[in-house]
Parts: structure tokens; sequence; C-alpha cells
């Protein structure tokens, strides 16, 4: 769950509003938008 402690501390950050619209996107397409915002997260750090 380590991918998951990480999504949810880059949503707290100032850039939630776009977290939040790429997760919109993303549940749309995929159905998983938490799997891929950890994904995104772990390429930035």
């Amino acid at each position: 769950m380590k991918g998951f402690n990480c999504c949810l501390a880059s949503l707290s950050r100032e850039n939630k509003e776009l977290k939040e619209r790429e997760r919109k996107i993303d549940s749309e397409a995929l159905g998983s938008p938490l799997n891929i915002v950890c994904m995104q997260e772990s390429r930035h750090l």
C-alpha cells in the first residue's frame, strides 16, 4: 500500500485540483484513477 499512501500525500498538496481532474479523466477511461495517479507521482518523486 506504499503507492496508495503516496497518492494521499500528493493529493493534499497545492496541485490537488489538478489531481482531481486527472482522477476524473482516468476513472472515465480506465476505472482505476488512484493507480494511475500513483504511477504518475512515483515518476515525479
